[in-house]
């Protein structure tokens, strides 16, 4: 059985409605494991002393909880977000808390970036698709693929696929990554510089695809700094978006090479 994660999140005021992902609930080989966040929050990140107090015991009361349902003492302080499947071919503990809750800065964005790309090669493995994605493109490096983007020195992008009339470029992103702002900063930076040396006749598609598991408030923020830099941003978590991005990259990658003129 496919093993699978629920997020808990911290309703510090029940009355206002913030919510904070704090834990998730891992069920697994027939078993179920509360992950805490690896970064937990401070009483001045929560609204005060009170509200840290609540949610060290919330944390201590999740590590009975059953998969199903949080325990009666989280009362109006917690919310079970509903289950979401965890890739295959990773330990399912390390990958809830490395992907999918807040992490502690660890170095600088830089040394950390490229398991944002090994976590999108998973998604694209779990959804078959991953023979057609290739890693790390560059007019440098491929020079022949966007003929017309031959000579521009420009940033690797993580993914791409080439198909007859059309490319793909694609970043992931980790939304719950405390690296976030910054990385986007990049992501935004190398998207623009892209679109400033394609022609408008050239289908070659920026595309930013989101990674599941976090919340509304972070996901909109990646929309809102990718909205004039990517031609899309993809959100994993929405059953619509997701089967589209699939389909595309399927599409994409079983037409023959050719022209990437319409």
């Amino acid at each position: 059985m496919t093993a699978q994660y629920r997020i808990v999140h911290f309703v510090p005021q029940p009355f206002l409605g913030a919510k904070i992902p704090v834990a998730a609930l891992v069920r697994h080989g027939g078993a179920t494991r509360m992950v805490a966040a690896d970064r937990q929050l401070d009483a001045d990140s929560v609204g005060g002393v009170a509200q840290a107090a609540t949610l060290r015991m919330l944390l201590r009361a999740l590590e009975g909880a059953s998969f199903d349902d949080l325990p009666a003492s989280a009362g109006p302080h917690a919310v079970l977000d509903e289950p979401r499947a965890i890739p295959d071919s990773v330990d399912p503990f390390a990958w809830v808390s490395s992907v999918v809750l807040p992490t502690r800065e660890r170095g600088t964005h830089r040394t950390q970036r490229p398991r944002w790309s090994q976590y999108g090669l998973e998604f694209f493995r779990r959804h078959h698709v991953e023979r057609h994605v290739q890693k790390r493109y560059s007019p440098q490096r491929y020079p022949d693929v966007v003929s017309e983007l031959r000579g521009a020195r420009l940033q690797p992008i993580s993914h791409w696929v080439k198909g007859r009339e059309a490319v793909l470029l694609m970043e992931p992103i980790v939304p719950a990554d405390t690296r976030l702002d910054q990385v986007l900063q990049d992501i935004a930076t190398t998207f623009s510089a892209y679109r400033f040396h394609l022609p408008q006749h050239v289908a070659a598609s920026l595309i930013a695809y989101v990674l599941p598991g976090a919340p509304e408030r972070l996901r909109g923020r990646v929309r809102e700094e990718l909205q004039t830099s990517a031609h899309q941003v993809v959100e994993l978590d929405i059953d619509n978006e997701r089967d589209l991005f699939v389909r595309r990259i399927q599409a994409v990658g079983e037409a023959s090479n050719g022209s990437l003129r319409h």
